[in-house]
């Protein structure tokens, strides 16, 4: 959990590309609670005129029985994702996971890469007839190191 926390703990936004404008403004928190043993996370994105359309909160923390990360995520829409960390290797964290009460998302992988510099890759791909799908792979930076438990 230690490496983990170290690796995403603070604030995130998605690496800028001039030639890909982004839709919505991003920003992704990270906070250890209970003396390191959970963290929190929660997402948030944004319209250019600044309202929330999307937003979730997550719980992440080690499984007792099978010592290995889990991830439970509350959403925008009232789903609620389940997952578990499969083999992963040092610095990336690799979970399989199912979203209960959405229309739209079932079962998915959900890789978290701590890439160079400070940045954080995220790739979630969506199971599609027995094969994982690109859904979504963005980079982000970390803007700050800290955050106070404060909830959007």
């Amino acid at each position: 959990m230690k490496a983990f926390l170290s690796a995403t703990e603070g604030s995130w936004e998605p690496v800028r590309d001039t030639n890909r404008p982004h839709k919505y403004l991003e920003t992704l928190k990270f906070i250890s609670i209970l003396d390191g043993r959970f963290e929190i996370s929660q997402q948030i994105l944004r319209n250019q005129k600044g309202e929330i359309i999307y937003r979730d909160f997550v719980i992440f923390g080690i499984d007792p029985d099978t010592r290995k990360l889990f991830l439970n995520a509350y959403n925008t829409d009232g789903s609620i994702d389940r997952t578990r960390e499969t083999e992963s290797r040092p610095g990336q964290w690799v979970f399989l996971g199912t979203v209960y009460g959405s229309a739209q998302f079932r079962d998915y992988r959900y890789t978290m890469t701590q890439l160079d510099g400070g940045r954080l890759r995220i790739l979630v791909e969506l199971l599609n007839d027995g094969k994982y799908e690109k859904h979504s792979d963005v980079s982000y930076e970390r803007t700050s190191r800290t955050n106070t438990a404060q909830i959007e």
